[in-house]
């Protein structure tokens, strides 16, 4: 399966998501993520984005997975259920579009092992220094 637009999102359903994050607060977390990040390439790649209140998620849809590029919070929400919330609406494009699973690399593999993520390899140092783990989960498709 080829890249396509998950179900829902596009610019104009930003106010249904219920989104008050700033395009500032948006670009300080990519930021925090990859320092290249500027405002024209959030524009740019704005359909991959699922914002909520509290932080976003990144993906886009590779062959059959939801492959999540970027996860953050914001730092007045961090230690909360964000992250596993936004992670659950990358579950639940997959489940809706009957995709194989979710994958992702992040540098904290113990806390998406928990979520039942497991890990398929580690690039060491890749990212700043920190040891970049790629990770997969396969969600129950619809027969």
């Amino acid at each position: 399966m080829a890249s396509q637009e998950p179900m829902g999102w596009s610019n104009d359903s930003i106010d249904q998501r219920g989104s008050q994050i700033s395009m500032a607060e948006l670009l300080e977390l990519c930021r925090e993520i990859d320092e290249s990040w500027n405002e024209e390439a959030i524009i740019e790649q704005w359909n991959d984005f699922y914002l909520t209140d509290s932080g976003f998620l990144k993906m886009r849809l590779i062959d059959d997975w939801v492959h999540v590029d970027m996860l953050s919070v914001l730092p007045k929400y961090r230690g909360g259920r964000v992250a596993r919330d936004l992670i659950g609406a990358a579950e639940e494009t997959a489940s809706a579009l009957n995709l194989r699973g979710v994958c992702f690399e992040t540098i904290i593999p113990h806390f998406f092992s928990r979520l039942g993520y497991k890990a398929l390899g580690i690039l060491p140092g890749f990212a700043r220094g920190k040891d970049l783990t790629v990770m997969s989960k396969e969600i129950e498709r619809n027969v």
